[in-house]
């Protein structure tokens, strides 16, 4: 969800979708439906004790990265500012770790995710600067929401 907010108007990468919707729509049904419930299989299937088994690993790396190649093959994901399929896989493989991290110690988690995000907001230029932009046509309300 703050990669929507931090980006609006300045995407990395969007999803071109088949139907016709406004990306809100499509991307309000990856962050509130696909995203969640891919986090919830994903945790499930680790076990308890121990660490992240590789093979699962993997494998949701691999759900994620190879469905991704083929909608950027076709054109249903665009991608934009120096984002590529690359940084989405190398993003895959940072995700579940992470994910497992916050299942286990969520303050670490949230402590490496700032950095993270700090890290690829510099790496990608994205401008914050008019993040909240107000002015007389949004009738006080960031423009983002309209």
């Amino acid at each position: 969800m703050l990669y929507f907010v931090f980006t609006t108007d300045y995407l990395l990468w969007a999803f071109v979708p088949d139907v016709p919707l406004y990306p809100i729509h499509t991307e309000l049904l990856y962050t509130l439906i696909v995203f969640p419930c891919s986090v919830v299989l994903f945790l499930r299937g680790c076990p308890e004790e121990g660490g992240l088994p590789l093979r699962q690993y993997l494998k949701w790396v691999a759900y994620f990265a190879v469905p991704e190649a083929l909608y950027a093959y076709t054109g249903h994901i665009a991608y934009g500012h120096g984002w590529s399929w690359w940084w989405s896989f190398g993003f895959d493989l940072m995700m579940f770790p992470m994910l497992w991290l916050h299942s286990r110690r969520p303050v670490l988690a949230y402590v490496l995710s700032v950095g993270i995000t700090t890290l690829l907001l510099i790496l990608f230029r994205v401008p914050l600067a008019g993040l909240m932009h107000f002015d007389s046509a949004t009738i006080g309300g960031p423009r983002w929401l309209h």
